[in-house]
C-alpha cells in the first residue's frame, strides 16, 4: 500500500500482475488436485509449447484405475462437509425468511380487514393494493432471458478462471504478465496529466465562447416560426434515419431467415450450434476407475483432412466456410 501511494505509476502494473497471480494460483489449485482427471496443463509447459511452435513438451501420462482413490475420497469428503454446512446455513436463512413472509401476510390480512371497514376507502383501491401481488408479471420473461445470458457469461468466466478452458486461461495469464512488465516502463503520471490537459484545454478553453456566439446564440435569436421550421427539419431527418434503420433491420432479418432455412435444407437434423467454450452448468469428469495408456502405432498418422463447418456465407448463393 505504501509503495502504491508513493508510486502511483505502479497501479496499472499491479492490476495486471494481480490478475496473473489469481490465474496462476487457481492453476496451482487444479494441479494439486488428487485426481489426475481434474488437473490442468502446467503454465510453464504451455510457455515452452508456445516457444517451440505448439509442439507437445510433456510426456503422455499413464493413469491407472483407481489411482489416488483414498486421497480423492478424503478430498471429496472434506468439500462435502463444507457444502453441507453451507446448505444448513442457507436452509436456516430460508426458514427465517419464510417466517418473515408469514408475518408479512398476516399483517396484510389485518390491513385488508381494517381497510374494508373504512368507508372512505374504495373497494377497487383495496383490491389493487392488497391482491395485486405480481404487478411485474409481464416483465418477468425478458428478465429471465437476461438472466440466462448472465448465467452463460458467469459460467464462461468460471471455466476460464478455474482453468477448465486451459488455452483461454493461458492467454489471459500470459497477456497479463506481459502487460504488467510493460506497464512498469510507462510514465502513467505524465500520461494522465497531459491527457487531462488536452481534454480540459480542448473542451474548456476560452475559444468555447466562439461556439456560443456562432452556434447557440443564433438558435436563441430565432423566431417562433423559424424554431418550428427547424423542428420540422429535425423530425424529417429523424424519420428518414429511422426508416433507413428499419429497412436495414428488415434486410438483416431476411438474410438470417434465408441462411437458416438453407442450413436446414442442407444439414437437416444435423444442423446444430457448437459452443467454442463449454457453458454447461455441471462438468463431466471420468470416474476414478477410468484409465489411460499410451498407444503405440506401427503405422504413421494419416494426413490431416480439413472438414468444413456449417457456417454459410453469401447472399443468394451461400458458400461453405
Amino acid at each position: 500500500g505504501i509503495t502504491l501511494i508513493e508510486n502511483p505509476n505502479f497501479i496499472p502494473s499491479l492490476v495486471f500482475a494481480s490478475l496473473a497471480w489469481v490465474m496462476l494460483e487457481t492453476s496451482l489449485y487444479r494441479r494439486n488436485h488428487p485426481s489426475p482427471w481434474h488437473r490442468c496443463e502446467l503454465f510453464q509447459d504451455l510457455i515452452v509449447a508456445l516457444v517451440v511452435g505448439g509442439k507437445s513438451v510433456t510426456e503422455s501420462q499413464t493413469i491407472e484405475p483407481n489411482q489416488n482413490k483414498d486421497a480423492i475420497d478424503e478430498f471429496e469428503k472434506f468439500w462435502m462437509e463444507k457444502f453441507s454446512v453451507a446448505n444448513e446455513e442457507a436452509a436456516k436463512r430460508a426458514k427465517a425468511n419464510e417466517q418473515k413472509q408469514i408475518e408479512y401476510e398476516i399483517q396484510e390480512e389485518i390491513l385488508d380487514i381494517t381497510a374494508r371497514d373504512k368507508k372512505n376507502v374504495e373497494i377497487g383501491q383495496i383490491g389493487k393494493a392488497i391482491t395485486d401481488i405480481d404487478p411485474f408479471k409481464k416483465y418477468l420473461y425478458p428478465i429471465q432471458i437476461l438472466l440466462e445470458q448472465a448465467c452463460k457469461y458467469l459460467r464462461c468466466v468460471r471455466n476460464i478462471i478455474t482453468w477448465k478452458e486451459t488455452y483461454f486461461a493461458f492467454w489471459i495469464t500470459f497477456g497479463s504478465l506481459v502487460l504488467a512488465v510493460y506497464s512498469l516502463y510507462i510514465p502513467w503520471g505524465h500520461v494522465i496529466v497531459w491527457s487531462s490537459r488536452l481534454l480540459v484545454w480542448t473542451l474548456l478553453g476560452p475559444w468555447m465562447k466562439l461556439l456560443d456566439i456562432y452556434y447557440f446564440r443564433p438558435l436563441e435569436l430565432l423566431t417562433e416560426e423559424e424554431k418550428r421550421e427547424l423542428q420540422k427539419k429535425k423530425e424529417v431527418a429523424e424519420g428518414l434515419s429511422a426508416k433507413y434503420a428499419q429497412e436495414e433491420a428488415r434486410i438483416q432479418i431476411e438474410e438470417a431467415t434465408k441462411l437458416r432455412e438453407m442450413r436446414k435444407y442442407i444439414y437437416g437434423k444435423y444442423s446444430m450450434r457448437v459452443n467454442v467454450i463449454n457453458l454447461d452448468r455441471h462438468l463431466d469428469y471420468p470416474l476414478p476407475q477410468s484409465y489411460t495408456f499410451e498407444a503405440i502405432r506401427s503405422r504413421p498418422y494419416p494426413s490431416i483432412r480439413t472438414i468444413h463447418g456449417q457456417k454459410l456465407d453469401g447472399e443468394m448463393i451461400p458458400k461453405l466456410s
